[in-house]
């Protein structure tokens, strides 16, 4: 294990804990605890590990130890289970589970009404790593990238990265917790955690985290924008913010509140040089925009913008983050220098009408 996250997790489905590891054999068990402590206050399940209290002809301490036998390195035995709690988490048990397990290739689940199975494959692909998830309802691919500990990772549909819906992009502490990233990806790194691991604890280790994660999200960005191909496309509508930036000053601060206000920040700096052309220029006449009288540098069209070309993933970004369309006054006077197709100037002597 790692950092004892799973571990401590049990104290959410049992009130009593065995271990059996190697030569140590130990109880967890609050009532315990209380006896040797003192106290009438709520005390915790996994601090004080006792003596074995499993009698020595328990039938479920000889089945523990036949195991250990049989070449099992480590037991734990559940005492004492939440029956509804249990039924629970394995309801919710899913094969996006294993994305960012690099060591588990697969996980049996049996009930007693059947048996499920839920597998992860790993292919090495463009920078990361192609992941084949399969459970009882199908199969969903991932590509998955890392850098300094943190990873992403995107759905894939035909070797095209999809953007996920808000609400199916989760953070990850290894294992998925309730937080969403506000973007349509999946993060990974080792985010603090409440006892529970469904709760990211924003401390100094968290934020360090968010930290490496824009960093690597910023490495993606750059890579995609000079890129421009589907690929690409796809990884900027994926790290697109999902929620409106405008409203997170207002809202409770909490882990996807501070991602997506730094990453706001870094998606300025990174996308500086980039305009968005006015709603009414035609789509195919906005990249004609650029380095024009008043007018410098890369110029896309509005993301509501008709025309023969499309948009792309780009424009959409640019929105999302509060960029500005180019003042009217200098798109008009950029379609007047010439070169445009009819429909632009046809629009811009519409603009003057209407003004």
């Amino acid at each position: 294990g790692y950092r004892g996250i799973g571990f401590k997790s049990v104290a959410g489905i049992a009130s009593r804990v065995h271990l059996i590891s190697g030569d140590l054999e130990a109880t967890f068990d609050r009532e315990l605890t209380r006896r040797d402590v003192g106290g009438d206050g709520d005390t915790p399940l996994i601090r004080i590990p006792h003596a074995m209290a499993l009698n020595g002809e328990s039938q479920v301490l000889r089945h523990a130890t036949d195991l250990v036998q049989s070449g099992f390195n480590t037991v734990f035995i559940l005492d004492g289970l939440d029956r509804i709690a249990v039924e629970e988490e394995l309801v919710a048990f899913d094969s996006d589970y294993l994305i960012f397990l690099r060591n588990v290739e697969g996980v049996d689940i049996a009930t007693p009404t059947g048996q499920s199975r839920y597998s992860c494959a790993r292919q090495p692909a463009k920078e990361g790593l192609t992941i084949s998830t399969t459970s009882p309802t199908g199969t969903m691919k991932w590509w998955v990238t890392q850098q300094h500990g943190t990873a992403a990772a995107c759905l894939m549909d035909n070797g095209i990265p999809v953007a996920l819906k808000g609400d199916q992009a989760y953070a990850h502490a290894f294992l998925p917790t309730q937080e969403i990233t506000g973007l349509g990806l999946r993060l990974n790194a080792d985010f603090s955690t409440d006892p529970s691991r469904t709760r990211i604890v924003l401390d100094d280790v968290t934020e360090r985290c968010i930290v490496q994660c824009v960093s690597l999200l910023s490495d993606l960005t750059m890579g995609a924008i000079k890129t421009d191909d589907s690929f690409a496309r796809g990884l900027i509508a994926a790290v697109t913010p999902t929620v409106d930036i405008n409203l997170i000053g207002l809202q409770r601060k909490r882990f996807s509140t501070e991602l997506i206000s730094i990453w706001a920040d870094r998606l300025r700096e990174l996308t500086a040089g980039i305009d968005l052309a006015p709603r009414w220029i035609p789509t195919q006449d906005a990249s004609a925009l650029g380095g024009r009288k008043g007018i410098a540098g890369r110029v896309l069209p509005h993301p509501s913008a008709e025309g023969s070309a499309k948009p792309g993933a780009l424009p959409a970004l640019l929105q999302a983050i509060g960029k500005r369309p180019l003042p009217h006054a200098a798109a008009a006077s950029a379609v007047l220098e010439g070169g445009m197709s009819i429909d632009a100037n046809a629009q811009t002597v519409a603009l003057a009408v209407r003004n």
